[in-house]
């Protein structure tokens, strides 16, 4: 079961662009704490899964579990504070992916994947969204996730 029920006031949204060798986002947020980690993790809507990736902080900590199966524990006190700006906008490479397959995954099945952010007020999920395909750019090059309210999936 996913764990709940997330910030009642926060909101995200974010797109992933999915190049041969990088994964590039875009995330802004809304009525929630600075993150302190936001990631992408295996799992259908309403199911929690294993991290897959660590989009920020960058940091080798904030890795350490990246395609492994590791599950969420919410200790987030190793990290320590990262600085969050808004919007959040990074690429990251192929070579610092765990799971070189990722990224044909995220193109292929989006829908498998999910996007969370955690804070110091909610160190389990602030808010989560479902990835998926959205219309406005041309098949398999980004996907979209837009946070849903109360820790709900809502895809685009």
């Amino acid at each position: 079961m996913v764990p709940g029920p997330g910030d009642p006031d926060g909101a995200a949204r974010m797109t992933l662009s999915l190049g041969a060798d990088s994964i590039c986002f875009s995330i802004s947020y809304e009525a929630i704490g600075a993150p302190r980690v936001i990631r992408i993790n295996r799992g259908i809507a309403g199911e929690k899964g294993p991290i897959e990736l660590t989009l920020f902080p960058d940091s080798d900590k904030a890795r350490a579990d990246d395609g492994t199966g590791a599950e969420d524990d919410g200790d987030l006190g190793g990290l320590g504070a990262a600085k969050a700006s808004n919007p959040i906008e990074a690429c990251i490479a192929s070579a610092d992916i765990a799971d070189p397959s990722l990224i044909e995954q995220l193109k292929s099945s989006p829908e498998s994947f999910y996007v969370e952010i955690l804070n110091d007020e909610f160190p389990l999920g602030a808010v989560r969204g479902q990835v998926s395909q959205t219309d406005d750019v041309p098949p398999l090059d980004a996907v979209g996730v837009e946070q849903g309210k109360n820790g709900s999936d809502l895809s685009l």
